[in-house]
């Protein structure tokens, strides 16, 4: 039953990186009840003791994933909000996924190897859809076509300043930082046969999320194992990647100015969004009751980044407050920083790269609405799984390839 649990776990993964809309398969829910209905079985079946589950982890899920929403969406009812549409409900299925941590823990899964291999094999992707429309317009558009269809990656070309590439972005692709994260710390620890097949995937990874194409893949791509790397590496190593990265500031300063300037343009179509929807928010927080109470989980307002009523934005956290109101907002901000304290605890140092991973995907979601997904919920699911964890005897992965670790940071 372990084998088949982990099966459907793998499966879940796939689906909710190859297709997060779940337009295409319709499978993430099926596979997410699926996953608990073997467990139960498995359980059953067994009829082994399990250790319990820290309270404290229950606390913080039932918290997150259930009272916050349902009192969010009890209020907007209440208030006599209009059922049609309304996508609370919708928002609530996402919130529960957070649920999966409690598998994690009591059958001390280690999903960050099952996740990093699927991201792995979505980075094969994305660079195989580079390689093939090269230069290729007909194809381009064809799959763009596809991608706009199914809600799972989008294709096309990006011009700043100068500087004009090509990008295949898949929308589960901010999710590299995972793997990137984890390959850089098996770079790191692992011996020396080991550390190059590591090194290779790492690369694998980071070339993927670089062709992606957005500025927040591009910067945290290359941040990301900069940043596992300092952690781990002795004060040399430190002090040679401080200087590679004084470099790359100085040449980027020196000669990508005008580049940066053009990312970062009011004008630019995407920022013009991003402004329209901060002039939105700043009308409706004027109201002190929807400031302080929110309009609720699921409610519509009308954007005019998007031109059209909406629920969510991308602008996540702005979003938190306009459905939640500040006072719950600031639970939820709380909530979510809560797991990087935890890990940050010297008994978890052989999971300390998650926090570089996470903190950076929670940074890129401050513009993507992925945080407060099913995906998002799944990455949540990992990383309060490690941070809760009874001991890091649970989740230890050293192996005979690994060496013996650097104090981090």
């Amino acid at each position: 039953m372990n084998t088949l649990l982990r099966a459907n776990l793998f499966l879940l993964f796939l689906v909710a990186v190859f297709d997060p809309a779940d337009r295409v398969t319709h499978l993430k829910v099926p596979l997410f009840i699926s996953l608990w209905v073997i467990f139960v079985l498995g359980w059953l079946i067994s009829k082994q003791s399990m250790a319990p589950v820290p309270s404290s982890m229950l606390i913080y899920i039932l918290m997150f994933a259930v009272v916050l929403p349902l009192t969010s969406i009890l209020f907007y009812f209440l208030r006599g909000g209009p059922s049609d549409p309304y996508d609370g409900f919708q928002y609530l299925k996402s919130y529960l996924f957070l649920n999966l941590a409690v598998i994690l823990v009591l059958r001390k899964i280690d999903a960050v190897r099952s996740l990093s291999i699927v991201l792995t094999m979505l980075s094969v992707a994305i660079l195989a859809m580079e390689v093939f429309t090269y230069n290729d317009q007909g194809l381009t558009q064809f799959l763009w076509v596809i991608g706009d269809s199914s809600g799972i990656f989008a294709i096309g070309t990006r011009t700043y300043a100068d500087l004009s590439y090509s990008y295949a972005y898949f929308h589960a692709a901010p999710l590299l930082v995972l793997s990137l994260a984890y390959f850089s710390y098996r770079t790191v620890t692992a011996e020396r046969n080991a550390r190059y097949s590591n090194v290779g995937l790492l690369l694998l990874n980071l070339a993927a999320m670089l062709c992606s194409g957005t500025r927040n893949d591009i910067i945290f791509g290359l941040l990301t194992p900069l940043l596992v790397f300092i952690w781990y590496s002795s004060k040399t190593h430190r002090f040679a990647i401080f200087a590679l990265l004084l470099v790359g500031v100085a040449i980027l300063a020196t000669y990508g100015t005008d580049v940066v300037q053009a990312m970062f343009d009011p004008g630019n179509e995407s920022n013009a969004i991003k402004l329209a929807h901060v002039k939105d928010y700043s009308v409706l927080f004027s109201n002190p009751k929807i400031l302080f109470f929110g309009q609720g989980l699921g409610s519509y307002f009308y954007s005019s980044g998007f031109g059209t009523e909406t629920s969510i934005t991308e602008l996540t956290y702005l979003e938190f407050i306009r459905s939640f109101g500040l006072i719950l907002a600031t639970v939820y901000y709380g909530l979510l920083l809560y797991p990087i304290a935890k890990l940050r605890d010297e008994k978890l140092r052989n999971s300390h790269y998650l926090v570089v991973a996470y903190s950076a995907y929670l940074i890129i979601c401050v513009a993507n609405p992925l945080l407060v997904s099913s995906t998002g919920m799944l990455l949540l699911s990992i990383v309060a799984a490690r941070a809760f964890s009874p001991g890091e005897t649970n989740w230890n992965l050293v192996t005979s390839e690994t060496r013996v670790q650097q104090t981090p940071a």
